[in-house]
């Protein structure tokens, strides 16, 4: 007959165990374990942890079995080896950045499986495979766009996380999260090693809402300044290497696990949207001011009145689309709606859109919204890539196109650079194999799902 309660020392003895099997089965992660202080508190749904402490409610923890024990303690200590609570940002949906936080963390642990012993992750735990390969951040980005298309919660990718319960996630384990995220005077209640924890009445919740991640804060609960969060960052970076050694010494880490983090941090770095929506501002605008002479078409739609901004000495745009059938899809798609999104977001006052392969397919001018479409962005052809005739047209149109943005595989030798601004849009990377990579121009990566 299954336990139906636990006392405060025997929880505290399941805590002790998951974190001696880290030590065993992943000590990359076991000494970021050791370091951090977990403690029991009643008003988390599950686990949860802002970088700086991992909160368990004592529910949710007695009811663990050990696989689900050991998956749960190696996710919340992932999320600060990934830096999740400082690259959290305060503007972001809390939801979505968990739900993108978790893709990133589950990934890293299912990718290492083979070596990590009894740590597997669950089924219904998000860790969907479009994902696979791309950085927390942009993960975000993609199901902060798919929201903003659909009035229900995002569903895990894989169709997991569903569960017979009523409720949203938060909702389930019997305790209420605190509104205000915690500080001293909202400090968790205090157990004596005999208080017993019930769960006769208490269900998991779905596994796709099991631990947390909250931006990180300091023990009174304010929001750590700039200076602070460098100084955690480095702290926790010389503690990552000094495990990394410890591990290899033992003959104890995954192979390439290390650089695989490092990959993911440096990665979560570069924010290929903004890269993107700043060269868009910088390529196509010098100077501009708010107008009422014409509604902005971004809020237009939506019945309210809000200025444009008119420019002055704008130039325009060429997007050149490598319409090969060689490229990721899901990716591709990805970066075309972002491109046209922020062009028009921007209002650019006129933007060439260049279909080709080894030669031009297709030219389109816009002067109002750019849409792409299978007619002038469709990855219908095959043969080879070559973008040196599109950028012969660019360049025969003299002094009008001010930047010019290359959407690609990359599997093309770059031709002679045009004097303009370039901007290459990598949707495939690590593809390159036998081409140079571009010496001109800036270069942003729209991570692989592969």
């Amino acid at each position: 007959m299954d336990k139906t309660s636990y006392t405060i020392k025997e929880l505290e003895a399941k805590l002790e165990k998951s974190r001696r099997w880290l030590l065993l089965d992943f000590p990359l992660l076991a000494g970021e374990a050791l370091r951090m202080p977990h403690i029991l508190d009643p008003r988390v749904p599950t686990a949860c942890t802002n970088g700086q402490v991992v909160r368990w409610n004592p529910q949710f923890l007695a009811a663990l079995d050990d696989e689900g024990l050991l998956f749960t303690g190696a996710h919340e200590i992932g999320h600060p080896i990934l830096f999740h609570s400082e690259r959290m940002r305060p503007e972001w949906n809390k939801e979505l950045a968990n739900i993108a936080a978790d893709e990133e963390v589950n990934h890293l642990l299912s990718d290492c499986a083979s070596s990590l012993g009894r740590i597997k992750v669950p089924d219904n735990a998000y860790c969907s495979s479009r994902f696979k390969g791309m950085a927390f951040e942009e993960i975000y980005e993609v199901l902060t766009r798919e929201a903003e298309t659909s009035d229900s919660r995002p569903d895990n990718p894989e169709g997991g996380g569903e569960s017979d319960e009523e409720g949203e996630p938060g909702d389930e384990g019997g305790a209420e999260a605190p509104e205000d995220g915690g500080g001293e005077s909202n400090a968790p209640p205090e157990f004596s090693p005999d208080d017993v924890i019930d769960i006769s009445d208490y269900t998991l919740p779905p596994v796709s809402t099991w631990g947390e991640v909250e931006p990180s804060a300091a023990s009174d609960g304010r929001e750590f300044t700039k200076e602070e969060k460098a100084r955690i960052e480095k702290s926790r970076s010389i503690d990552f290497e000094a495990d990394t050694a410890s591990a290899e010494l033992r003959g104890q880490l995954p192979d390439g696990m290390a650089d695989r983090i490092r990959g993911i941090l440096e990665r979560g770095k570069v924010d290929w949207v903004k890269e993107l929506n700043d060269f868009i501002s910088d390529a196509a605008t010098d100077d501009s001011h708010s107008t009422w002479k014409r509604p902005n078409r971004r809020f237009a739609s939506a019945g309210i009145i809000m200025p444009s901004l008119e420019k002055e000495g704008m130039g325009e745009l060429a997007v050149l689309i490598d319409s090969s059938s060689s490229m990721n899809n899901e990716l591709f798609k990805m970066a075309t709606s972002e491109t046209a999104s922020l062009i028009n977001f921007h209002d650019v006052k006129k933007t060439w859109v260049i279909e080709f392969t080894s030669h031009i397919k297709s030219v389109r001018e816009f002067e109002d919204d750019v849409e792409f479409t299978e007619e002038n962005a469709g990855r219908r052809y095959g043969g080879g890539t070559n973008p040196s005739s599109s950028f012969d047209w660019v360049k025969a149109k003299g002094d009008d196109i001010t930047g010019i943005i290359v959407i690609s595989d990359m599997e093309l030798s770059p031709p002679e650079d045009p004097n303009i601004p370039v901007l290459w849009v990598n949707v495939k990377p690590g593809s390159r194999r036998y081409f140079d990579t571009p010496d001109y121009g800036r270069e942003i990566m729209v991570r692989a799902s592969s």
